[in-house]
């Protein structure tokens, strides 16, 4: 049967009553769990539903539970609390209720992009190649780092026993996440911005001095800063996938398959220390990757890891639907079972009047073998979509070989 899980944000669910949105979350929707976001970036959200307030809400970000310290001992860091949550612990309601009704709850950390440990410690920032950090992004390879995020992991486990972590921006470097820090006018094209995430940051040096296999990160960033400069010097973009210019240079090639295995054997010491499954989100699943470019996970890699998910569109037509959840399926890992997230409502870049985009993307997930869906989120379904998300769960579940909700 197919898991369809809603993600909530727990503003929402603390403004609007913890019971009413679960009651309406299983009884009107009927949904078999919630993704509940407990360590997250910084974000404004434009909110639509009746009687809330602030109607945009903001949030610096952080960790939005109470920490216990006897897990962060062995690191230098703590989970910045969200000023939000002030002394409130609204995420044990929630747990409370979902045990309550049978529904799942699942924690999801921000690891890379949350927590606002960046602009705390700037020596945990992922930095250029220029040595300039990142304001809103931490190196994963930082042992403090990940110190900070195996104990928020079990932290979380033991207090409130989510059925799964979920680890959203779990990456060394990707174009997107310099795209929105850099103002739009600095277009470097996608191949600049996969230049630039690459993080040169002091723990990623350390591995030039690894006995195996050797690496030579002194000629890596050479490569990268003269790439970067040529594009800056000529104004010339291009797309060129960042493996496939590592194909002509061997010290970066080594650089990035170091960076790989470091960030793999970090995400085998979470997954073994965790009492529960862990769901490792992907990138986007259209348009399709190049078939050469290296996994993150090697078949054999980390067990700990149950699913991985990829963001699928809803409103494309159905030939670019098909080909991204065919995508979602070839680009997970065995035996791994594949998740897509999939946005409630459609982008504004979208055909208009594709009301029946979400049922659609439901049904044929369903029908390619697609082991959950995740609804991003329920703060933003308008009123008069309710009835349609309604719809394209029912007809999911029923499709998968679900009881009829």
């Amino acid at each position: 049967m197919l898991d369809i899980h809603v993600v909530c944000h727990l503003w929402d669910l603390h403004d609007e009553g913890v019971e009413d949105v679960l009651d309406r979350l299983q009884g009107e929707l009927g949904v078999t769990g919630v993704a509940v976001p407990v360590v997250c970036p910084a974000t404004a959200v434009l909110r639509g539903h009746h009687g809330v307030s602030p109607r945009l809400f903001h949030t610096e970000g952080g960790a939005f539970f109470p920490s216990h310290e006897a897990y962060y001992q062995a690191t230098r860091y703590r989970p910045a609390p969200a000023s939000w949550l002030k002394s409130r612990d609204p995420l044990g309601r929630v747990v409370e209720g979902c045990r309550r009704r049978g529904l799942a709850f699942r924690a999801v950390v921000h690891a890379a992009e949350g927590g606002r440990l960046a602009a705390r410690h700037p020596e945990a920032a992922a930095k250029s190649v220029f040595g300039d950090p990142w304001p809103n992004r931490i190196c994963l390879l930082n042992p403090d780092v990940q110190a900070l995020i195996i104990g928020m992991s079990r932290d979380l486990y033991d207090t409130y026993g989510p059925e799964a972590i979920e680890l959203r921006d779990f990456h060394g470097g990707r174009p997107d996440s310099v795209a929105y820090t850099l103002d739009p006018a600095c277009d470097v094209g996608t191949t600049g911005r996969a230049l630039l995430a690459v993080c040169f940051c002091e723990s990623c040096r350390q591995l030039g001095h690894t006995p195996r296999p050797p690496v030579d990160v002194a000629g890596a960033a050479r490569a990268v800063e003269d790439r970067l400069m040529q594009i800056l010097e000529t104004g010339e973009v291009s797309a060129t996938p960042l493996h496939e210019l590592a194909e002509d240079d061997p010290p970066l090639a080594a650089y990035l398959a170091a960076r790989r295995a470091a960030l793999s054997g970090f995400l085998d010491r979470l997954s073994a220390e965790v009492g529960c499954d862990l769901i490792l989100h992907e990138d986007d699943a259209a348009p399709p990757p190049d078939p050469e470019a290296p996994p993150l996970l090697p078949p054999d890699a980390t067990p700990g890891v149950a699913a991985q998910a990829f963001r699928v569109p809803a409103d494309v037509p159905i030939a670019d639907l098909d080909l991204a959840l065919a995508t979602a399926r070839a680009r997970t890992t065995p035996p791994r079972r594949t998740e897509v997230v999939v946005p409630i409502c459609p982008q504004p870049s979208s055909p208009s009047g594709e009301r029946a985009a979400l049922v659609r993307a439901l049904i044929r997930a369903a029908e390619q073998g697609v082991g959950g869906v995740q609804l991003d989120c329920y703060g933003v379904i308008p009123s008069a979509r309710m009835a349609i998300v309604k719809q394209a769960v029912r007809f999911a579940r029923r499709t998968s070989g679900g009881e009829p909700v």
